[in-house]
């Protein structure tokens, strides 16, 4: 399946009321198609930390969900090649769901601005952290 990559180049402040900012991530959401999946990918690269999307290109130029997070975050996206070096870590972790008794952890209120600047001040050169979402089965 053919990917694109759009990086985010800030072009105004993030939305910091969070129903706005749910209202406008939902648009996201909804543009990424049944049994699809939408990457982030945050790394550290000399210039700071970027961000950056990763969809299948169908996704991409029918439902334009590349715009829908651009505009949830106050950001331009930008087609850009593969960025290099992703496979030059010195290790990868993966989180993998283990059934449990159902647990409701709410977000509500939370300042969307705090995790990237957590990640800005924490990650090292050269490191990443990305996060596939997909449409979560029935016991998710």
């Amino acid at each position: 399946m053919e990917q694109k990559y759009f990086r985010f180049t800030r072009t105004g402040g993030i939305e910091t009321n969070p129903a706005q900012f749910s209202q406008r991530a939902n648009a996201f959401t909804a543009a990424v198609p049944e049994g699809g999946t939408a990457t982030l990918l945050a790394r550290r690269e000399p210039e700071g930390l970027h961000g950056y999307l990763i969809i299948p290109a169908t996704t991409a130029d029918t439902a334009n969900a590349q715009l829908h997070l651009a505009h949830a975050v106050g950001a331009k996206a930008v087609l850009v090649e593969a960025p290099e070096g992703l496979d030059d870590v010195e290790a990868i972790g993966e989180l993998t769901y283990r059934e449990s008794p159902a647990l409701r952890e709410t977000q509500a209120g939370l300042d969307p601005r705090e995790l990237p600047t957590l990640l800005a001040n924490t990650m090292p050169q050269g490191s990443w952290v990305a996060v596939t979402l997909r449409k979560p089965s029935n016991k998710e």
